[in-house]
């Protein structure tokens, strides 16, 4: 965009306050007029006037409340992805203007189960060669912020996620796949070795509870195998699940790396599916900005060298 443009653009909306971006993004982010100005350290009822200038502005509501918080209209909606990756690109690179470029702490945002898989290949080799790095696990459950916010609002310096986080001020690669397999108790009293079409209709299944696309993909394409499955039990930790599967007559779906370091453990057996079980893909992401720290671009370089390694 040329600089001419750039001014012509700003003249045309000499009037709009760009503050009120922020306000918008943040109740975005949390759904709530109150979380919000706790995080932007201000009063209520000054967000709410912003959130009022935005209604008039854009001719929309923008947020509607249903029950306890606040759900976006079509237009929100629309805006947020206009808006989200130019906004956060800007907050990164103003912060990594002013940051240290020694900052060596670092903050690792995923599920519990891909944080087992691949920080102890991290840590391993920075403390082999004894790196200069802290390292921070952030555990990413049902619960917590969409993955993009995360990192968009610099919650996180590096995501590990079954869905890819491509934008303009991101970086994303696949950094491994893990196949994936129906396991039972040892002693079910009517699965031995096979898991059927006809069984999905019949057992009763755990579920997992995490925020990601790439989870709720694979949920999606069991489903288009046999839907309305039962599901008996649902937590946000496939070691929970595995422990409940041991004591009940569900079937659970884990990895095959899972189910060789804890199938013994928890007294389960691999079941051979007569149906096609598509793999789980991990993707690492991270902004772009942040490689201007002369340690997080070396960090990043470790991590892909393990990756390297593994493949």
């Amino acid at each position: 965009m040329s600089s001419n443009t750039i001014i012509n653009n700003f003249e045309n909306i000499n009037a709009f306050d760009f503050n009120l971006l922020f306000v918008f993004e943040t109740i975005f982010i949390y759904s709530s007029v109150s979380i919000a100005a706790d995080k932007l350290d201000s009063s209520p009822s000054s967000v709410s006037q912003s959130l009022n200038k935005l209604r008039a502005y854009f001719s929309d509501p923008l947020f509607v409340r249903k029950g306890q918080g606040l759900v976006p209209t079509t237009v929100a909606i629309l805006l947020h992805e206009r808006i989200g990756d130019d906004l956060g690109g800007l907050v990164n690179s103003l912060v990594n203007f002013t940051e240290s470029d020694t900052r060596n702490k670092f903050i690792v945002y995923c599920s519990p189960y891909t944080a087992q898989r691949i920080l102890p290949d991290i840590c391993s080799v920075i403390h082999q060669n004894n790196l200069p790095y802290e390292l921070v696990h952030i555990s990413a459950d049902a619960s917590l912020d969409a993955s993009e916010d995360v990192l968009t609002y610099r919650k996180a310096d590096v995501i590990f996620d079954t869905k890819p986080q491509y934008g303009n001020a991101t970086v994303t690669m696949e950094y491994m796949r893990e196949n994936v397999l129906a396991v039972c108790e040892k002693s079910h009293p009517r699965l031995n070795d096979k898991l059927t079409t006809e069984d999905l209709g019949r057992e009763s299944f755990t579920f997992l509870n995490i925020n990601t696309q790439g989870l709720k993909r694979f949920q999606d394409m069991i489903e288009e195998v046999k839907s309305n499955r039962h599901k008996f039990f649902t937590s946000s930790s496939v070691e929970v699940n595995a422990a409940v599967t041991e004591v009940t007559e569900c079937v659970s779906f884990v990895t095959e790396t899972f189910f060789a370091k804890f199938g013994e453990c928890y007294n389960l057996k691999a079941l051979e599916c007569s149906f096609e079980l598509p793999p789980m893909i991990f993707y690492m992401t991270y902004n772009k900005s942040a490689m201007q720290n002369s340690n997080f671009s070396q960090f990043i370089e470790v991590i892909k060298k393990i990756k390297n390694l593994g493949s």
